[in-house]
């Protein structure tokens, strides 16, 4: 029996890309440049909203909670129209221990915002 080889139909990588990301670069675009830039990744329903919730996620796996850029974007994230970053940027806030940031969303009636606000004691790190 003779052996196939799978033939997958795909693009490289452009020359300019690299095998790492800055993540408050990413945070600070606009859809379009999230799109254009990193548009050759998965991202669920072409929803650049899904690569923000993942690097929420990563700056308060890995991100320092005093660092001024980091505390920019976190801000910002939690002042966004939509509730998916929102609520994702309450957990990174409250993972790095800054819910002296949480204020601007005290009041939020999202569900899902509401939800990691309950839970804020539980995610913020031990020192």
């Amino acid at each position: 029996m003779a052996a196939t080889t799978a033939s997958i139909d795909c693009e490289p990588a452009p020359a300019s890309a690299t095998a790492t990301v800055d993540l408050v670069d990413l945070l600070e675009m606009s859809d379009s440049e999230l799109l254009e830039r990193y548009g050759r990744w998965y991202l669920a329903d072409r929803d650049p909203d899904q690569l923000r919730r993942n690097a929420l996620i990563a700056l308060g796996n890995s991100a320092g909670g005093a660092d001024a850029d980091i505390e920019r974007v976190i801000r910002a994230a939690l002042t966004c129209a939509r509730p998916l970053v929102r609520a994702h940027a309450v957990w990174a806030a409250a993972r790095l221990g800054r819910t002296d940031l949480l204020d601007a969303v005290a009041d939020d009636r999202d569900p899902w915002v509401r939800d990691e606000l309950a839970r804020v004691p539980v995610v913020v790190r031990q020192a």
